[in-house]
């Protein structure tokens, strides 16, 4: 549908009809899918982004074409496939730390970031201690009639610290950061640099 020349008009026609901002209409384009024709997709994607919709890449880390679509389309944010995080207590140490290095590649690249697939409160507080933007699981809701929306929003609450975690989870993601901390001694100035100078010969 993205490759319709007509789809960005239908766009553009829907928000205006319902009076919506363009920011606040998200577009969700699934890592895996495949286009045939790129510059078609390139001249679609700008023209939904020149209206100001955003886009959003979902279930990053379910593929292989992720990085080179991060590089050429201008997406918003990215969300942490499910699939992925739903191994989390299967191998804790290895899915915490593929999916803390997602949410650092996409904060590096300026995007929001978003974790898929919490359906328990040990992961909710593991994705906030590894920094993500948002979530989505069945831990922070099911779906429901929109008409319902308000009434959740105006209740929802977490009481989550991601300084000081409380699960085994979200133990295993402070340690998984705490290991990507390089640590570097006080030194006097020209030291260190005298040191890797000495270490190259």
């Amino acid at each position: 549908m993205l490759l319709d020349a007509d789809y960005p008009r239908w766009i553009d026609d829907a928000l205006q009809k319902h009076g919506m901002a363009p920011g606040r209409l998200h577009l969700e384009i699934l890592e895996s899918a495949e286009f045939d024709d790129d510059k078609r997709r390139d001249a679609a994607v700008q023209m939904l982004t020149d209206l100001g919709v955003r886009l959003v890449m979902d279930d990053l880390g379910s593929g292989y074409s992720s990085l080179l679509r991060l590089r050429t389309l201008p997406f918003h944010a990215v969300k942490i496939d499910q699939g992925l995080v739903r191994e989390a207590h299967k191998d804790p140490r290895r899915i915490i730390g593929f999916i803390g290095a997602l949410v650092r590649l996409g904060k590096g690249l300026g995007l929001t970031v978003a974790v898929e697939g919490l359906e328990t409160p040990d992961l909710i507080e593991a994705a906030a201690v590894l920094g993500a933007d948002g979530g989505q699981g069945y831990a922070l809701a099911k779906p429901m009639p929109a008409s319902e929306l308000p009434d959740w929003v105006r209740h929802f609450r977490l009481s989550i610290d991601p300084s000081s975690p409380r699960t085994p989870l979200g133990a295993v993601a402070a340690d998984w950061l705490r290991e990507q901390t390089v640590f570097i001694p006080q030194s006097p100035s020209g030291d260190l640099a005298r040191r890797c100078d000495a270490a190259a010969t």
